[in-house]
C-alpha cells in the first residue's frame, strides 16, 4: 500500500518526576534578575511534571504546526533522498478526532497538498494524484483511532520513561521549562524501538523492517513547557537510524519541529457531507 498516511503524535511525551532544579538557559537577563530578587519561584522537575500532567489531563483540544525533514541515504550512494513536509493539525480529544493539512515535497517531484479527517466516521484522505477522496477500511481506521487515543494519554508514556529519569536534562529560560532526553545507547533499545514505531513517518516505516538489524544512532526529544500555563508549546524531535534492507545499508535521518497552540479552542471536527458521500474505499491489495 503506497498511500501516504501521516498521523503525527500531538500530545507531549511527559517525563517522570525527580527533584532536580532547572538550569537557566540564556535568553535574556530578566530570568536571572527575577530569580536573584526572589520574584520567581524555582520549581523542581517533579513540580513541573505534576502541573503539566494536571493541565494535560484537562486539555480538550489543541492545534499544532509541524515541519518535518527526512533524508534517506544508501551506503553506495552518498547523495541522500530528501523528503520535506509541512503539517497543520486540529485535534479534539473527546470524541477523538483530527483534521490535517499537509504539504509534502519528495526530491525530484512537485509538491503535493493533501487533507485528512480522522473521526468516528473513519479516516478520509484527499489523494493529490487522483484528485479524489479515499476512505480507509474500517479495521485500519479503528487502529489509527486506538493509536491516537493512546498517545493522547500522558500516563501511557510515564511507565516507559520513568527508568530513564536520570538521563533527562531540566533547564529553563524566561518563558519556558525545557526538558531534554538524549536516548542513545544500548540501555535505551527497547524504549527506542517503541518510540520509533510511533514517530517514524508511515511512508518510511512501510518499507523498513524494524528488527535486530537496526541500529538507532540518535533519538532526542526537547520539550518546551510554558511557565505560566504549563501547556507544552514546542516539541523538537531528532532521530537517526541505520538499518539493512536486502543486504543494503540504509541511513534514515529525521527532524521535526512542532509548535502547539489554540488550547481548548478547536471546534468539533466533522467530515463534510460531500466527502462522506463521494469518498472511495481504499483497496488494500494495491
Amino acid at each position: 500500500m503506497k498511500k501516504f498516511l501521516m498521523c503525527i503524535p500531538v500530545l507531549i511525551l511527559l517525563v517522570s518526576a525527580c527533584d532536580q532544579k532547572a538550569e537557566p538557559v540564556a535568553e535574556g537577563s530578566s530570568s536571572k534578575k527575577a530569580a536573584d530578587s526572589g520574584e520567581m519561584e524555582e520549581l523542581t522537575l517533579e513540580q513541573v511534571y505534576e502541573k503539566t500532567v494536571e493541565v494535560s489531563n484537562k486539555l480538550k483540544s489543541l492545534s499544532l504546526a509541524s515541519e518535518l525533514n527526512q533524508s534517506i541515504s544508501l551506503k553506495d550512494q552518498p547523495q541522500p533522498f530528501m523528503i520535506k513536509s509541512e503539517i497543520s493539525m486540529d485535534v479534539v480529544k473527546e470524541p477523538l478526532s483530527l483534521y490535517q493539512k499537509m504539504n509534502m515535497t519528495l526530491e525530484g517531484q512537485p509538491p503535493q497538498d493533501t487533507e485528512s479527517y480522522l473521526t468516528d466516521d473513519g479516516f478520509f484522505q484527499f489523494d493529490p494524484l487522483t484528485q479524489k477522496w479515499i476512505k480507509l477500511p474500517e479495521n485500519m481506521s479503528t487502529e489509527l483511532l486506538q493509536i491516537q487515543n493512546s498517545q493522547a494519554d500522558p500516563s501511557a508514556e510515564l511507565k516507559s520513561m520513568q527508568e530513564y529519569i536520570n538521563d533527562i536534562a531540566f533547564e529553563s529560560n524566561d518563558s519556558s521549562y525545557i526538558l531534554t532526553l538524549n536516548a542513545s545507547g544500548e540501555k535505551f533499545q527497547d524504549f527506542l524501538q517503541e518510540e520509533l514505531q510511533n514517530n517514524l513517518s508511515p511512508e518510511l516505516a512501510e518499507n523498513i523492517q524494524l528488527g535486530d538489524n537496526m541500529d538507532i544512532k540518535q533519538l532526542t526529544y526537547v520539550y518546551h513547557i510554558d511557565k505560566e500555563t504549563f501547556y507544552p508549546t514546542k516539541l523538537i524531535n531528532e532521530m537517526e537510524i541505520v538499518t539493512e534492507e536486502q543486504n543494503e545499508e540504509i541511513t534514515i535521518s529525521q527532524k521535526s519541529n512542532s509548535t502547539f497552540s489554540n488550547f481548548d479552542g478547536v471546534k468539533p471536527i466533522e467530515v463534510p457531507k460531500e466527502i462522506l458521500e463521494s469518498a472511495e474505499e481504499m483497496d488494500i491489495t494495491e
